[in-house]
């Protein structure tokens, strides 16, 4: 609002305060209070669509392993596989991955990935990938190394 609407309201505001004294206040309150219970239905509703992304975002796992089992190929060392255990079909997910020393905390190294693949409720994927920067940083750093995968985001199927 211009600044010439605000001194519009104000005056008139203080018109009322000064002329109806008990009927402005009552209204003001009245309107305070109905200001706060929608400001509170709000922030309810906000931290409940939170919680709903939140406990989702659980059902779909990402899971990085060095396999020479499965995984073969030297180029190819590593196995991603990523589930879904949600009631939705997913569209894709970025997923960060992250490489630590084994034992501790400090992150040598971590690449954000994102996978288009589409995964059906109760289906998953895996196969073996080759994170290029990672297993460079990853193997000038220390042995035995611990490799880790988070969903950071999901898209879900409309």
């Amino acid at each position: 609002m211009s600044e010439i609407a605000w001194g519009i309201f104000a005056a008139t505001a203080l018109v009322l305060l000064v002329l109806f004294p008990r009927r402005t206040v009552s209204v003001l309150g009245s309107l305070l209070g109905v200001g706060a219970i929608i400001f509170g239905a709000i922030v309810l509703w906000a931290e409940y669509l939170t919680w709903q992304r939140e406990k989702t975002a659980k059902l779909v796992q990402a899971v990085v392993i060095k396999n020479e089992k499965t995984c073969t190929d030297p180029q190819f060392p590593h196995q991603y596989s990523l589930v879904n255990k949600s009631s939705k079909k997913v569209e894709s997910a970025s997923v960060t991955i992250r490489v630590r020393k084994a034992g501790f905390s400090t992150v040598i190294a971590s690449e954000n990935f994102m996978s288009d693949a589409i995964l059906e409720p109760g289906y998953g994927m895996a196969y073996c990938f080759n994170f290029s920067d990672l297993n460079r940083i990853a193997t000038a750093g220390p042995e035995p190394q611990e490799w880790s995968a988070e969903v950071a985001s999901i898209q879900y199927a409309d």
